[in-house]
This record gives structure tokens, sequence and C-alpha cells, in this order.
């Protein structure tokens, strides 16, 4: 398969207006949306479960998610994913969503420094923080948030909503040029896992498991779930953010779609 050079020439004519999604999760985007009126709108699901993240522990840490309980984990902040999966983990026990401590400490290097001290019993984080742990034999991954929340849409691409409605086709196009590079990724698995490892700077084993367990996260097609976005909406009413479930699918579309009149 050739990607369509002109395609993502059109596309990223808009680049600061369309796909300002990367290193943001779809909650945090939202809520800036229903607090400030952020004129942005969701285009396409680009990562569905939330296998980027995970939570790791020492090796002599807790060894099941029952001993978790009464424990301290830290997050990278209050209101965030990772708080909300911490308090999502601890309601699937049966605990109500303060079954251990959650303890917001920042970036992290910062949780990782205060898990090696032992000043905390575990770590929801990026998943590559746990691998290294794992390939360091200094730690292992406990949960694998994945694997615990199927229906999701952890990652979502947006718009600006006038440049979208002024600028269809550009939009569009950057869509066909992301799907193109899914596909791609997921068809050329050699070359993709050395992507990685050079852009990362990791090791191959954790390049070649990046690509393994998080290449399939990816949604092929861009399509919503309305079941992810209704744990979506409830979310925002747990975490204590909104008195009441927000109606999320006004704030997405499907019309700029490959396929989508």
């Amino acid at each position: 398969m050739s990607i369509d050079p002109k395609r993502w020439q059109v596309g990223l004519i808009g680049y600061g207006e369309v796909g300002r999604v990367l290193a943001e999760d779809l909650r945090k985007q939202l809520l800036k949306v229903f607090a400030k009126g952020t004129p942005e709108i969701g285009i396409a699901a680009m990562a569905d479960a939330p296998y980027a993240v995970v939570l790791a522990v020492l090796n002599d840490g807790p060894k099941s998610i029952a001993e978790l309980k009464g424990k301290t984990v830290s997050v990278s902040n209050r209101g965030g994913l990772t708080f909300w999966l911490a308090q999502e983990l601890s309601r699937q026990q049966g605990w109500g969503k303060e079954g251990f401590t959650i303890t917001p400490l920042g970036a992290t290097t910062a949780q990782t420094a205060a898990l090696r001290t032992k000043q905390i019993d575990g770590m929801i984080v990026e998943v590559n923080a746990g691998y290294r742990l794992e390939e360091e034999k200094s730690g292992r991954v406990l949960v694998q948030f994945g694997d615990l929340l199927k229906t999701f849409h952890i990652y979502v691409l947006y718009a600006h909503t006038e440049f979208a409605v002024k600028n269809p086709a550009a939009v569009r196009a950057f869509l066909a040029g992301w799907f193109e590079t899914i596909e791609w990724m997921q068809k050329n698995r050699e070359r993709a896992i050395d992507i990685v490892r050079r852009r990362t700077d990791v090791s191959l084993a954790l390049a070649t498991r990046d690509y393994d367990e998080l290449s399939g996260m990816f949604n092929k097609t861009g399509r919503f779930n309305p079941e992810a976005l209704k744990v979506l909406s409830r979310s925002f009413v747990e975490m204590g953010t909104l008195p009441n479930e927000p109606d999320v699918t006004k704030l997405v579309t499907e019309q700029y779609l490959p396929g989508s009149k």
C-alpha cells in the first residue's frame, strides 16, 4: 500500500486546527468544552480500550488487585483520566471509589521515584513506565487497564469547529491520511517497530512489546461507540466534575470520516 502525500498535504494545511488530541485524553478535552465552551468537535475515535495505561508495582509489592485494598496508589493529577481509572478499578472490586488511597504526584518521573523509595505501593502511568520496570527487573505491571475496561475511547481526534465547517475537505483529507497510516502500521509490523524504537529511544524489546500490545487499540474506522460515550458521560458525575451526565454525543460527529456523506 502506498500513502498518497497529497492527502497529507491538504490535511496538514490546518494542522493547528485539526488533530490536536495526541497527548490529551478525551475526558480532559471535553471538560474544557463543558466548562469554557471551547469551540472544538470530536471528528474521529482515535483509540478505544485504554491499553496505554497500566498500574505498576515493585517486585515485592502487591501480588494481586485484591492486595491493593488499603494501599496507596499514585496518579498524575486529580480529575484526570488516571484518577478516574483508579476509582473505576476500586469500584470494580466492590470497594467503592476509595478502596485504596489515590495520591496525585504529577509527572511519571516523580511517581517512579516515589515507588522506588516505597512512599507509594503502586502507580498508574503510561504503559512504557511499567514496561521499563519489568525490563530493569525491579517491578511489574499489575493491572493493564485495556483488559479491565474494554468499552472506552481513550483518545479522540478533534477539529476547531469553525475550521471544520469552512474546510471540510481538509478535515476529510487529514482523517484519510490518518487511517491510511494506521492501516500501514498494522500491515508493516517490523518497520513500524523500528520507527517506534528510533523515535522513542527505547530498546528493541520494549518497542516490540509496545507494538504487539498497543497497536490493536487504534480504531480502524473512527466511528464512535455509543456505549463508550456513555461510560465517558458517567465519569464526569462519578468524579464530581458535573452534577448530571452530559450528552457527549452532541460534541462529536462522524460526518468527516471516510465513506461518510
